[in-house]
């Protein structure tokens, strides 16, 4: 599963702040019930001090609220420009050398479609984390790491195949099935390493886009190990979502995902559907 993503210090105090604001909120508010049940209509000195003490804490507590929407807004605006910056300077410094590499041909014999292209190799004098990857319609948004990704062979059986995924990280694994969807005529974009909210790859074939979390795992996956990628799919927009695994569902996973109208890939149909 991919990280969770960790507060900054700058919205850690952001949250701190905004909790105390709802703290001074809810006070006032209690203070106004209060007020408004036992002391209504008196005029001694405790009634008096009371009422204005909870007028005071409910004016302060939500003009303190509006700031904190206000600086939270703020926050994520800026998050969004500087990602917007990083991701413009990478396309600038990485066009150049897609527009240098040599067309690559594909020949479409048997013991190609069998077994997956060799995987991608660094690009001479790239960012590292950069890989240009042979299929045309895939877009790979790099983490700031450099991975050795497994050589498969020319023949391999599905066995020696799914030995080879049980030697790979989770981003080895990622690309791998991103090369899969390619070769099924998916367009095909990779999501951040990290901090992706468990979705991988979007994949679009005919107007249809989906996002798919990839499980790489030595155990039969369960209803709460696909929940996570039912909910990612909304932070990217979509509404098809798939959890996809070298391994196996179990009934609650599988009862899951059809109340949740997920599409469900374990190794019996990878290897059918994607590894022919």
């Amino acid at each position: 599963m991919a990280r969770k993503k960790q507060p900054t210090y700058r919205h850690k105090k952001l949250a701190t702040f905004s909790f105390f604001s709802l703290l001074i909120l809810v006070v006032g508010v209690i203070l106004a019930v209060v007020y408004l049940t036992m002391f209504k209509g008196q005029t001694n000195m405790g009634s008096v001090i009371l009422m204005w003490a909870s007028i005071g804490l409910l004016a302060l507590g939500f003009i303190l609220t509006l700031i904190c929407i206000v600086l939270f807004r703020i926050a994520d605006l800026r998050d969004k420009k500087r990602k917007d910056e990083m991701l413009d300077n990478f396309v600038a410094e990485t066009a150049g050398l897609e527009e240098e590499q040599p067309p690559v041909e594909h020949h479409a014999d048997s013991a190609d479609e069998q077994d997956p292209a060799p995987a991608p190799a660094p690009v001479q004098n790239a960012p590292v984390g950069t890989y240009i990857v042979d299929a045309s319609n895939v877009t790979y948004i790099p983490s700031k790491e450099a991975y050795d990704f497994v050589m498969m062979g020319q023949y391999q059986t599905l066995e020696q195949k799914f030995e080879e995924i049980g030697k790979m990280d989770k981003t080895q694994f990622v690309i791998y099935v991103a090369r899969l969807f390619s070769r099924k005529g998916y367009q095909v974009k990779l999501t951040p390493v990290v901090d992706n909210h468990d979705i991988d790859l979007l994949v679009e074939k005919m107007g249809v886009t989906i996002a798919v979390g990839c499980i790489l795992t030595n155990k039969v996956l369960c209803r709460d190990d696909i929940v996570c990628v039912k909910n990612g799919r909304s932070y990217y927009g979509v509404n098809n979502s798939m959890a996809l695994t070298n391994m196996y569902f179990d009934r609650t996973a599988l009862d899951y995902a059809k109340e949740e109208h997920m599409s469900l890939v374990d190794r019996n149909v990878l290897a059918e559907d994607f590894m022919v």
